[in-house]
């Protein structure tokens, strides 16, 4: 039996013990309503400024997490932090890791390497079996590279060729262009799969309808308040390393006077283990006075795996959600330090 990937979730956020507790009533709404938080994970957050936990899932497969931590820097800070993709993710379990120009080049792909048991593999691939999640022009083109280069640095390099053409083709059409994973039997239509996963965040479309439409359908838009970027990395997650490919919208608005800001990272591409993915960070402002900075950050992560289906799904299933919840706490945890000495390392 496969054993299910150790770590579903990264999250790298900075807690400051003297902090004090959190005054903004709706990121309070936020949390009851979206992450399920009880009055003890509240108290818990404006004592300790950290939970994390595991949301229900609503469908076979599906994993469903929120945590939520404050933070002492501004909310531009933060987004300029984040912005800087290959910064931010840094750390042991991010094996490689690159940013697309924007506009987005197939150069900006020329760093990502493939194993070569995977390079092998594709050789092999074919509908309904196939150690990668490809579709089936992906597949064709790839076996018909194998037996024109063997399996060495050219069949690497169509590789990137494929995946370059499907980012371009999602960049053009949007949602509507996603892939058919064809690894299995039946294949698996990740525009369908996300767009349930979307639906979980339905909120969005009354309190953000221009982050919501965004994600549901086009991937560029012509609204000046939304921004954003694509990036893939090479993680380490389970026993194979994921190749994953991530559209970010960032959308900064005004709530009740005070600046919040949302991060929506979409997965468009992973070749194990995720069939969709969406994760969501919301940052509300307590404070903008830079030297008493303040900012209440939540996240969301709902995903879709292929380990959590099958005989012994309960059993993996409650190994992932554990190590999802402690893999959250720890993350947010270990990245504190980085992300607060950096703050106040600004004007030094």
């Amino acid at each position: 039996m496969p054993k299910p990937p150790t770590t579903l979730l990264a999250l790298g956020f900075f807690l400051q013990s003297s902090a004090v507790g959190v005054d903004s009533p709706q990121f309070s709404v936020l949390l009851r309503q979206q992450a399920n938080a009880s009055d003890r994970d509240l108290k818990l957050y404006s004592s300790e400024g950290l939970f994390a936990k595991v949301l229900p899932h609503v469908r076979k497969g599906e994993v469903a997490a929120a945590g939520a931590v404050w933070i002492p820097v501004t909310i531009d800070f933060f987004l300029h932090r984040f912005r800087d993709i290959e910064t931010f993710k840094k750390g042991p379990a991010v094996l490689s890791i690159g940013k697309f120009s924007d506009p987005p080049h197939e150069r900006n792909l020329a760093m990502l390497t493939i194993q070569q048991k995977e390079l092998d593999a594709l050789a092999g691939c074919r509908p309904g079996k196939c150690g990668l999640k490809l579709s089936v022009d992906m597949m064709k083109r790839l076996q018909s590279g194998a037996a024109t280069f063997g399996r060495g640095p050219k069949l690497e390099r169509e590789f990137r060729t494929v995946l370059w053409e499907y980012v371009s083709a999602y960049i053009t059409n949007g949602t509507p262009a996603m892939i058919t994973y064809s690894d299995t039997d039946p294949p698996v239509h990740t525009p369908r799969e996300f767009l349930e996963l979307l639906g979980q965040f339905s909120w969005l479309e009354k309190d953000t309808p221009e982050l919501f439409e965004a994600l549901r359908n086009s991937f560029r838009t012509a609204r000046p308040q939304l921004g954003g970027f694509l990036y893939w990395s090479k993680e380490s997650l389970g026993l194979k390393p994921v190749l994953s490919v991530t559209q970010v919208v960032i959308l900064k608005t005004i709530i009740e006077g005070k600046s919040w800001a949302f991060i929506a990272s979409k997965q468009i591409y992973a070749d194990h283990y995720f069939e969709a993915s969406l994760g969501l960070t919301v940052l509300a402002e307590e404070s903008a006075d830079p030297a008493h900075a303040m900012v209440s950050v939540a996240y969301f992560n709902r995903s879709i795996t292929d380990g959590l289906r099958g005989w012994f799904a309960s059993i993996e299933r409650s190994i992932v959600e554990r190590r999802v919840r402690s893999g959250m706490a720890k993350n947010l945890s270990e990245v504190k330090d980085r992300l607060g000495k950096a703050y106040l390392d600004r004007s030094r």
